[in-house]
């Protein structure tokens, strides 16, 4: 069936039709799930809210700066297992946790002429006696405890959605970085979570495997993407040569590369 849609516009968007192109639906609700985590930003750090009791008021799960709210909301949907699945990825990327809550920040004021009563996340580190307020936790571990949130409340809903993560794991020291790398590709293995982590950084690319990798050569505005299923013969001859991941990206290994 022949159509011409307006050419400023993606066909995939404008011929959407559930009866004629019902593959073109696919696609769209595929792009609508997409949650994208800016890692460099402080990913709700500067978020507070206002719990409100006896009503059901709507949370945004798509806005990553809606941390509070969403953890929140999986508390009230799922109770302890929530918690305890992120104090276990915490622990794996080397913050263990006894304790994970909401309260009024400790370390910080709250103006009485602003209406609250706001309350943050707040953790309780092993080996330390007390709780840490959102404010008092560096960036590298309020980022990462975020992203944790984040995505065991979409594994537990079981809302299939696909995770976009700019520069992960900045801020974060190298162990801590490749742990949690580890975590999301085993959350994003055994749910219907999708993954994809844009980077330039060695120690991401060395902790990925060279299966899992796109890449992408840019020259003028043209982009091919390279990946194991059309460049097989690339990876593979790669893959012998003893070196890191980091290599194939530095040593341009597929240049000239033909796509399969």
């Amino acid at each position: 069936m022949d159509f011409q849609s307006p050419p400023n516009e993606l066909a995939v968007v404008a011929r959407r039709d559930s009866i004629q192109h019902p593959f073109f639906d696919d696609l769209y609700q595929w792009g609508a799930s997409l949650r994208y985590f800016p890692f460099g930003t402080p990913l709700g750090k500067t978020h507070l809210a206002v719990i409100v009791k006896d009503k059901d008021i709507p949370v945004d799960t798509d806005d990553p700066d809606n941390i509070v709210p969403i953890f929140h909301k999986g508390i009230k949907d799922f109770n302890q297992p929530f918690t305890d699945a992120i104090r276990s990825d915490m622990s794996s990327i080397g913050y263990p946790l006894d304790d994970i809550t909401t309260e009024p920040p400790r370390s910080v004021t709250i103006p009485p002429s602003m209406q609250g009563p706001f309350v943050g996340l707040s953790v309780k580190e092993h080996d330390l006696l007390g709780f840490t307020d959102q404010f008092e936790m560096s960036q590298g571990m309020f980022r990462a405890l975020s992203i944790v949130i984040q995505l065991n409340y979409s594994a537990m809903a079981l809302s299939p959605s696909c995770i976009l993560i700019d520069d992960i794991g900045e801020g974060l020291d190298y162990a801590r970085s490749c742990s949690l790398i580890n975590v999301l590709m085993r959350h994003a293995a055994k749910s219907k979570v999708q993954l994809i982590m844009a980077t330039n950084d060695r120690f991401v690319m060395n902790s990925v495997p060279l299966q899992s990798w796109s890449l992408i050569k840019r020259v003028g505005n043209d982009s091919q993407v390279y990946n194991y299923e059309n460049s097989k013969k690339a990876f593979e001859d790669f893959a012998v040569t003893g070196l890191s991941n980091f290599d194939f990206f530095a040593t341009d290994f597929i240049s000239g590369e033909p796509l399969e």
